[in-house]
């Protein structure tokens, strides 16, 4: 806008607005908010105590509440169906076994609707999946250590979580086969767990056998025994061969 100097004139030659007021108009638009209209640089603090809306829809500014993670609502996971940043406290009904560093955190919900959506559990990376209103098993592409030590046969193994939570079970064992792992289904009553491995000269197949009976709420495993097979020979084991159980959910 091309600037105007001096006093505002009507067309009679009266002054109807001395200089001073004239530049107090012209510099009204430049500084207020008005309703309507295109305002590109608007200088100056503004305080939007009711926030501010574009097409009825909330914009997000620093501080806004709605960036803060909300509680779960009822205090139960499964009652999550709207998209949303949320805050666990470990308290809450149906949450899914996770590692201790993990019993507090943050999740992220997306919803397209009330019966499909997901939350992520973001620390220890667990899917919980609404599928037409039915919530499925957690999955995680993450194995939850579920007991630690060193074990031998006659020891009992005392879980963090049921067994039977998760798809799979992931032996870690120590023989003079090596030192490696075994993948068992988490479905069994007794659990055989088989370490393969050869002979020092390399000549014939060695195994190594774990036998482990689990309770029937499947949080305690009573580690039978441990056996040594090679051609058609056993040898007892009565040495700790079990160091660490896991759980796995990504089947």
């Amino acid at each position: 806008m091309e600037e105007i100097k001096g006093n505002l004139i009507n067309s009679q030659g009266q002054v109807v607005h001395p200089n001073t007021e004239v530049g107090a108009i012209l510099d009204f638009y430049q500084k207020a908010v008005a309703k309507s209209g295109e305002q590109l640089d608007i200088k100056g603090k503004k305080d939007f105590n009711d926030g501010i809306l574009i097409d009825g829809k909330k914009v997000l500014v620093e501080g806004d509440t709605s960036k803060e993670p909300k509680r779960v609502p009822r205090n139960d996971l499964q009652a999550i169906n709207t998209s949303g940043f949320y805050y666990y406290t470990g308290a809450e009904k149906s949450l899914p076994p996770r590692d201790n560093e993990y019993k507090n955190g943050y999740m992220i919900a997306n919803f397209t609707d009330v019966n499909n959506g997901i939350v992520l559990l973001i620390g220890g990376l667990i899917y919980c999946e609404k599928y037409r209103g039915k919530w499925r098993k957690p999955y995680s592409p993450m194995p939850m250590t579920l007991w630690s030590g060193d074990a031998k046969p006659g020891d009992k193994l005392t879980l963090a979580e049921p067994a039977y939570s998760f798809n799979y079970l992931r032996f870690y064992v120590h023989t003079v086969l090596g030192n490696n792992y075994i993948d068992v289904s988490a479905t069994h009553n007794n659990f055989y767990v088989t370490q393969a491995g050869l002979s020092g000269d390399g000549k014939s197949l060695r195994g190594a056998e774990l036998a482990l009976e689990i309770s029937k709420d499947g949080k305690v495993f009573d580690f039978t025994k441990c056996t040594i097979g090679n051609n058609g020979a056993a040898t007892v084991v009565k040495d700790p061969c079990l160091w660490r159980i896991e759980g796995v959910r990504d089947k």
